[in-house]
């Protein structure tokens, strides 16, 4: 049984963006170690908002500098 982390571990920078642009997150702006989304992670028009939910590649883990916290899954992002 494969289980969510091994998952999330799995998942590809462009199969991070392909999810958040499902969810109508573009990439606002990407460097070597980081993509850039809007926050969607608590704002409802986040299309409003300033990007301020990064996408870490090495730890491959989210950071909203919007609200301080710090995601680690899409769940936590979506929900």
């Amino acid at each position: 049984m494969v289980d969510a982390k091994t998952i999330k571990n799995s998942l590809t920078e462009d199969q991070i963006k392909k999810i958040l642009n499902s969810f109508g997150a573009s990439v606002f702006s990407e460097t070597e170690n980081e993509i850039i989304f809007p926050s969607l992670c608590h704002h409802i028009d986040f299309k409003n908002h300033k990007a301020k939910l990064y996408y870490y590649k090495q730890t491959k883990s989210f950071y909203c500098y919007s609200c301080s916290f710090r995601c680690t899954d899409f769940d936590e992002i979506i929900s």
